[in-house]
Formats: structure tokens, C-alpha cells, sequence
């Protein structure tokens, strides 16, 4: 009875992110700006819930640029990073894994990231 329950609780493991869309934007006038330059997204949080705790935490790009990556892969909580040179528009597509303490596993929802650095000379 207790292993039936105990399955039974851990076969509710949910995750959600708090933000599908984030965007990291960096806009520059004139000629002091660097040609490429780090562009960093918004912060998104996957929140597991159900489950046996603790849980761990897997972001993948499941699509789009591979310059782009997560900053904390392993953590709830992470930005998405690339370099990108003047006038660029990169977008890629992560997913969190979340994994709980008798390898449950749950599959967020798909956050599409889009990060820009735009430019103008300024003349």
C-alpha cells in the first residue's frame, strides 16, 4: 500500500515556467558601440510541483541558434546567452526537464528566446 501511494504522488510531477517569450535587447547609437556584444534574456523559472523533492533541473535548446545557450543549465531559475554582432536578431527554443527523487520526470512547456543587438550610427 505505502509503495502504491508513494508512485501515485510522484506520478503528479508538474513543472510550468513563469515567461514563454523572454527577450534580451541591447540598442546602441553611435560609433562607441562595440561590434559584437554579450546579449543576455530576461530571467525564466520553472517551478516543479507534486513530485518527491528534491528536484533537479535540465535546460535544453530543443531549436534555433546553437550560439545560444542557457546561463545556469542545471538551475530553476536561468537567462539565455549569446554574442551577437551589430543589427542581429537570434531566437532559439529551450525546454526544462525537471527530475524528481525517484526519477519522475516532467517536461515544461517550450520557451521561445529572442535576443537582439541593434544599432545605429547615430548620423
Amino acid at each position: 500500500m505505502n509503495n502504491f501511494a508513494f508512485n501515485m504522488v510522484s506520478a503528479l510531477l508538474t513543472v510550468r515556467v513563469d515567461a514563454t517569450s523572454p527577450v534580451g535587447e541591447v540598442d546602441c547609437i553611435g560609433g562607441a558601440c562595440a561590434v559584437n556584444t554579450t546579449v543576455t534574456s530576461q530571467v525564466v523559472t520553472a517551478t516543479a510541483s507534486e513530485g518527491i523533492a528534491p528536484y533537479t533541473y535540465a535546460w535544453t535548446r530543443v531549436g534555433g541558434s546553437t550560439a545560444m545557450v542557457a546561463t545556469t543549465p542545471a538551475a530553476a531559475a536561468t537567462t539565455f546567452h549569446a554574442t551577437l554582432s551589430r543589427n542581429t536578431v537570434m531566437t532559439s527554443v529551450f525546454q526544462c526537464t525537471v527530475t524528481d527523487n525517484v526519477a519522475k520526470t516532467a517536461v515544461s512547456a517550450l520557451v521561445s528566446v529572442r535576443l537582439s543587438y541593434e544599432w545605429d550610427s547615430g548620423l
